[in-house]
């Protein structure tokens, strides 16, 4: 879309691509990944984390705004492939980490460049195809208050500023060096950490009043300085180094006349007066060092290799020390976008289920919601199996301590009920009803006083309060009796039987006493 660099596509995996044409605004932490075009720019709240990973190829025009932490691209193997960002104005006040470990091209340009936090930025791969190089270049202005790390391994790198120079008042870290490097200017320091890839090149012809600190290698460092220089420049040059240090000096390159070039130094005020064709060079590299030990090399063209003080040198004052350690772009886990709005691994629970188990599976999957940012949403499944309701059956009771047996019909029906976070779980719940078997009912006899009374014997159930029992109950029929022998006849009379009748029934004893009036006429009878 940006069409200001040709590019080889590289096949890579791509778990989410979204072609934004709006301004990103980041209000909550959220991770965007595969490949994107932003066509008008980004914004990053304070205390919020975002940021751009896994593509193949990420384009941004626009203003860049951060407050908070934003990430582009990846380290080691999450990394990318192409990164192009074009800002007419970078405004970066929070953690701002570019990553291209793999790179093919990386591109970070524009007008306006302002750094008042942690700008990181990693490259490695060295190329020396110009298609594939590393860039960062902002033309109008260059601006360093807090603090840059650069990690660059590539030959074919520019860090480049306006014709003017980058201002560096705060602290610029390099890990390797850029091929090209433009002039520096401000009071801030330039922080060597690792050995240089064929020299470090620091224009004099600009203002600068630079502190150049040297942090341990593996090798020498070779500092050039070009000018011709001004005079008012202030140049300090320190170093933690057990190895000599190779120093160049030139206002025309093309001179290699060992003999064109002195120097003297003053171990008092620790200063080094460099002369060569076009001017004099006034480093200040302290004091310590033994001039006679002091030499003139001619291999890599004219230098003075100045060996180590006797003394080692202090870290100056106005080279803070790097807050974030030296962050290789996306590495550090204190400010690692990697570990921000991951989406989860599924999560499988297995609860019992009658002669089954119900399973619960919450899984996760990255969408845009209404703010145009990834959101996780969970999505919960249950794999339920079915049951089988069983069939109405009987069976038979004995309760051994009353010596009595009843019959029992169980039958099953299903209702919701909770479980593993579901509330319309069927489960199997049971009905028990009692059949109750009543004797038949009989006629019996009662004979009292030469009166035969007859009665009906029937059974019915009633309960008390601690159990349901069988009951019987007895009914009395009316009879009349003629006395064959009397002398007196009496007036009709009536007689209630006193008789008792007693039967056990569904293991209570039980009496009953008749409530039926047996009537009967006595007559006299010659």
């Amino acid at each position: 879309m940006l069409g200001r660099q040709s590019f080889i596509p590289k096949l890579l995996f791509i778990l989410f691509t979204l072609p934004f044409t709006t301004c990103i605004v980041f209000e909550r932490s959220a991770l965007i990944i595969g490949s994107q075009t932003i066509d008008d720019g980004i914004t990053v709240d304070a205390g919020i984390t975002g940021g751009f990973l896994k593509f193949s190829l990420i384009e941004i025009e626009g203003d860049i705004t951060n407050n908070g932490v934003l990430c582009v691209g990846g380290y080691g193997g999450d990394s990318n492939l192409n990164i192009d960002i074009f800002s007419p104005t970078l405004a970066n006040n929070g953690v701002m980490l570019v990553g291209n470990w793999f790179n093919d091209f990386y591109f970070l340009k524009g007008d306006n460049f302002y750094n008042d936090g942690y700008f990181g930025m990693c490259t490695s791969t060295p190329t020396t195809d110009p298609q594939f190089a590393v860039e960062i270049s902002f033309l109008t202005s260059f601006v360093n208050e807090g603090t840059m790390f650069l990690y660059n391994n590539d030959l074919n790198t520019t860090l480049q500023g306006p014709t003017s120079g980058i201002i560096n008042n705060g602290l610029l870290e390099v890990m390797w060096m850029p091929g090209v490097l433009g002039p520096i200017i401000g009071t801030g320091c330039f922080e060597i950490t690792e050995d240089a890839i064929d020299y470090i090149d620091f224009d004099l012809s600009k203002p600068f009043n630079q502190t150049v600190w040297i942090n341990e290698g593996d090798t020498y460092p070779q500092i050039r300085f070009h000018g011709p220089p001004l005079p008012n420049n202030n140049v300090l040059l320190r170093g933690h180094k057990t190895l000599p240090w190779l120093l160049s000096v030139y206002s025309n390159d093309t001179i290699t006349d060992l003999g064109l070039f002195t120097y003297t130094y003053n171990n008092l005020t620790g200063m080094l007066d460099y002369m060569a064709p076009g001017g004099t060079f006034t480093i200040n590299i302290g004091t310590g060092f033994n001039e006679t030990n002091f030499r003139m090399d001619g291999v890599n063209g004219p230098a003075l290799e100045i060996p180590p003080p006797t003394i080692p040198q202090e870290r100056p004052s106005n080279c803070p020390t790097d807050p974030k350690g030296g962050l290789k772009g996306l590495e550090s886990n204190s400010y690692s976008c990697l570990n921000v709005a991951r989406i989860p691994f599924p999560e499988t629970s297995v609860g019992s289920y009658y002669q089954d188990s119900i399973t619960e599976i919450i899984s996760y999957y990255s969408t845009i919601a209404s703010d145009r940012l990834p959101t996780t949403v969970t999505v919960t499944k249950y794999y339920i199996p079915s049951i089988a309701i069983p069939s109405v059956y009987t069976t038979t009771v004995t309760e051994s301590n009353l010596g009595s047996t009843y019959t029992e019909v169980l039958s099953f029906y299903a209702t919701p009920s909770t479980y593993m976070g579901l509330t319309d779980i069927p489960f199997i719940r049971t009905t028990i009803s009692t059949i109750t078997a009543f004797p038949s009912p009989y006629t019996t006899t009662l004979t009292t006083d030469s009166m035969l009374a007859s009665a009906v014997v029937s059974f019915y159930t009633t309960e008390n309060s601690s159990s349901v029992f069988t009951a019987s109950t007895t009914s009395f029929f009316t009879e009349t009796k003629n006395v064959t022998k009397t002398v007196t006849e009496y007036p009709m009379g009536t007689v209630y039987p006193t008789t008792r009748i007693e039967k056990l029934i569904s293991g209570t004893a039980t009496t009953t006493y008749s409530t039926s009036i047996e009537t009967y006429v006595i007559k006299m009878h010659t």
